[in-house]
């Protein structure tokens, strides 16, 4: 019985490490996936006059960034969802499987006026591929600090939980944020292509200290799992 209760608090002891340590291999698995992902959107915009889209504009119906940079025919057919695969995805995130729309979140919309400004207003609303439908892309020859200018992380739709194509907490059908699902840390792909972990108060107080006063300056923006979805902020 001595032995027993010995293995079960060392059991004990171990546990939270071995998983904190699946957890780290997992985050650097995500790291990779975003770089992957932020040479599919640079090889794009090199061939679309610098623009890097964080939505789709080739054809009317959904608008996932993915569905533009992948290949494929009309999107509301899905055909391609075959060309994607495990990487489009956060090895941590919750999912029913690959989706255009359950994939990375984007920077879709502005986060302020002041904010924009700061980074050369790289925002552009385009219609590229030979599309008819305008949408949102990030100019990569306008944007002034690219490694301090996010373009995709870690997401969740909060109603859901699942790993969501943009984030807009305001959303009253999708309310998505930044996903701090690493160990309470959230990778993150830059203008530049570099990726890197934040913590949700420091990456907020990013944000905001750069004239972000819409989206980035709410606590619906930064999610954390505590057993279900919840604004990070409310497990401080």
């Amino acid at each position: 019985l001595v032995v027993i209760a010995i293995i079960a608090i060392l059991a004990a002891m171990l546990l939270p490490a071995l998983s904190k340590a699946r957890e780290k291999a997992r985050q650097i698995s995500c790291t990779s996936n975003l770089k992957q992902r932020g040479i599919d959107l640079m090889m794009y915009g090199d061939e679309n006059e610098g623009n890097m889209p964080l939505e789709r504009c080739r054809y009317t119906g959904g608008w996932s960034w993915a569905h533009e940079v992948l290949p494929g025919d009309n999107p509301t057919t899905g055909d391609a969802v075959k060309y994607m695969d495990k990487s489009w995805q956060c090895p941590s995130g919750s999912t029913s499987g690959l989706s255009v729309f359950r994939t990375y979140g984007s920077k879709k919309y502005s986060f302020g006026t002041t904010y924009e400004a700061n980074y050369g207003n790289p925002r552009n609303s385009v219609s590229h591929m030979g599309g008819t439908v305008t949408a949102t892309a990030i100019n990569m020859h306008k944007c002034t600090k690219p490694s301090e200018y996010m373009l995709l992380s870690d997401s969740a739709n909060a109603a859901t939980g699942r790993i969501h194509y943009f984030l807009n907490p305001k959303s009253t059908t999708e309310p998505a944020g930044i996903h701090f699902v690493h160990n309470g840390m959230a990778n993150l792909l830059w203008a530049d292509g570099h990726v890197d972990s934040w913590k949700w108060r420091p990456l907020r107080t990013l944000f905001v200290s750069n004239g972000a006063n819409n989206l980035a300056n709410l606590d619906g923006m930064y999610l954390a799992l505590d057993g279900k979805i919840t604004c990070a902020a409310a497990l401080q």
